[in-house]
């Protein structure tokens, strides 16, 4: 199939990152999430995001920034796991610029403080219980528009986007987060919904990527084959958009024409399609046989004498393997 062309140009596509229109995709659960994220950007409220990881909770938090008060104010965003408790605590409560400098990936140097601005807090579930009560505490000056330590001091506000690809409300019962941080951060949840439940977005988003990609790597792949199609909606994505998208710029990296073929594809996408899936086990040498053949077949586009020749069996044999496992090309 071939993809549309793409009528904008690549520095459009790069400034549009993280607006709510670069979030791909047209299916009802991610639409409804979109909606909500658009109510919530103007406000000052907290927000949790719940999904799986590669669901795009970043993108969601950065497109919310962008659409809110604290525009042209600092995003920045910290992992509460991968970072020790001192630095946790020095770039939230002490608010010191220097501490959020080791915590930025481009390392770009910082000119104003988080003031006014967004905070994203990745793995929330992961902060220490000892943090967690601080966080509250900012929370709570947030919303009485007070600051507690000095009442002389300008108030400085943060608006406070919580991420998780945990339950929380598990953590509460199990006492390893705090029930009234969870209450205060849960006000507005966004739940992202996975790729596995919006696979009718997937041909949106390879045409996405592929016009990405493509555009990167100063190639024109505007074609991909049925059968990468038929693999992406049966696979399981346990890596989910960031999954895909890996897999597109891999696919482009290796397309040497201007068409993504299966052979471009990961071994474990081309055989975790529903059929294959179905066998009791994935041992199964019939099915693996039935599934290289068909795989040669595409790859020689049809060609009987030329698949033959690849597989190493006389034509004859192809005809009745084609015939018995009921192959099409």
């Amino acid at each position: 199939m071939q993809i549309q062309e793409n009528k904008y140009p690549i520095e459009w596509q790069l400034n549009a990152r993280y607006s709510f229109d670069s979030i791909i995709g047209q299916s009802v659960l991610l639409q409804q999430a979109v909606q909500l994220a658009k109510t919530v950007a103007f406000t000052d409220d907290a927000v949790l995001l719940l999904g799986e990881k590669g669901t795009g909770k970043k993108l969601f938090a950065q497109a919310i920034h962008n659409n809110s008060k604290q525009l042209g104010k600092p995003f920045l965003q910290l992992n509460c796991f991968e970072h020790s408790k001192e630095i946790i605590e020095s770039g939230i409560f002490e608010n010191k610029t220097a501490s959020f400098n080791t915590l930025i990936k481009d390392k770009k140097e910082i000119s104003e403080e988080i003031e006014n601005g967004t905070l994203l807090l990745n793995e929330i579930g992961r902060m220490p219980m000892q943090l967690q009560f601080k966080l509250l505490e900012l929370l709570a000056d947030n919303e009485n528009k007070t600051n507690k330590k000095d009442a002389l001091q300008p108030y400085k506000k943060i608006r406070i986007i919580a991420a998780t690809d945990s339950s929380l409300t598990n953590d509460v019962a199990e006492g390893k987060f705090n029930e009234e941080l969870f209450k205060m951060l849960s006000k507005v949840t966004i739940a992202l919904p996975t790729l596995n439940e919006r696979k009718e977005d997937i041909l949106l988003l390879v045409q996405e990527f592929m016009w990405l990609f493509s555009a990167k790597m100063n190639k024109k792949v505007l074609y991909i084959q049925d059968e990468c199609m038929h693999c992406f909606e049966n696979y399981h994505w346990k890596g989910n958009v960031r999954e895909l998208k890996n897999i597109i710029e891999r696919a482009i990296i290796l397309a040497e024409g201007n068409e993504i073929q299966l052979q471009h594809l990961p071994i474990e996408v081309q055989i975790d399609n529903t059929e294959y899936a179905n066998n009791s086990s994935v041992y199964n040498i019939v099915a693996m046989e039935r599934w290289h053949i068909q795989r040669v077949l595409h790859y020689a586009k049809g060609n009987k004498a030329e698949t033959a020749k690849l597989l190493n069996i006389g034509l004859s044999t192809l005809y009745r393997k084609i015939e018995e496992y009921h192959l099409q090309y």
